[in-house]
C-alpha cells in the first residue's frame, strides 16, 4: 500500500512540475474547428458543379438540399476568378489545383485571404471534366462557398464551386433571407 501511495504522490508532483508558469502556451490552431466529418463532406465536397463546364446542372439550385447549410456554414461565400490551373502529382495520385482570387464583395461571410487554392484529385467528377476542359475555365467566373475544418488533424479549407448564374445567385439570396428570418424569429421568442 505504502508503494502505491508513494508512486501516485511522485506522479502528482511531477505532472505539477512539467509547465512552467513562465511558459508561453500556444493556441491550437485546429482550436473552435469543426471536424471534417461524411456529413460535412457532402456539403462542402471539393467539386465544382457540371455547370460550370457549360453542362446542364446536376441538381437545380433553388432546390438543392446543401444549399442551405453551404450558405448559413460557409466561412466565405463569394465570386471569384480562376486564375491558374495547375496538374500535378501528389503522393503518387493525380490531381489539380485551381488557384482562384476572390473577385468582389463577399456574397456571405467573410472576405478570405488574397487568393484560394482548390485541390481536385483524381476520381473527383471534377477531374474528369478539367481533363477535357481546363484551358476554357481560365478567367471563368465562378461562386466558391468555402469553410475551414480540422481534417484528419489538420487545419483545411473544403469548397464547392458552382457556376456564377443568377438562379445560383437567387439561391443564396432566397437562403439568406431565410436565415435572417429565423434569427428574428429566434429573438421574439
Amino acid at each position: 500500500m505504502r508503494m502505491v501511495l508513494v508512486t501516485a504522490v511522485i506522479s502528482a508532483l511531477g505532472a505539477l512540475g512539467c509547465h512552467s508558469s513562465k511558459e508561453p502556451r500556444v493556441a491550437s490552431v485546429l482550436e473552435g474547428l469543426p471536424e471534417y466529418t461524411p456529413e460535412e463532406a457532402a456539403v462542402f465536397d471539393d467539386k465544382l458543379s457540371a455547370a460550370i463546364f457549360g453542362l446542364r446542372a446536376e441538381v437545380d439550385p433553388s432546390k438543392d438540399p446543401n444549399m442551405t447549410d453551404r450558405v448559413t456554414h460557409a466561412d466565405w461565400v463569394g465570386r471569384a476568378r480562376v486564375s491558374t490551373i495547375s496538374k500535378e502529382t501528389l503522393a503518387g495520385k493525380d490531381g489539380y489545383t485551381l488557384g482562384v482570387s476572390p473577385d468582389g464583395q463577399a456574397v456571405a461571410g467573410t472576405h478570405p485571404a488574397a487568393a484560394l487554392e482548390l485541390r481536385i484529385p483524381r476520381g473527383s467528377p471534377s477531374f474528369s471534366r478539367l481533363e477535357t476542359s481546363r484551358d476554357s475555365l481560365i478567367g471563368k467566373r465562378l461562386i466558391i462557398f468555402v469553410r475551414k475544418y480540422s481534417d484528419r488533424g489538420e487545419a483545411a479549407n473544403h469548397w464547392h464551386g458552382d457556376a456564377d448564374d443568377p438562379s445560383v445567385m437567387a439561391a443564396i439570396e432566397r437562403h439568406k433571407s431565410l436565415d435572417a428570418q429565423g434569427s428574428r424569429a429566434q429573438i421574439k421568442d
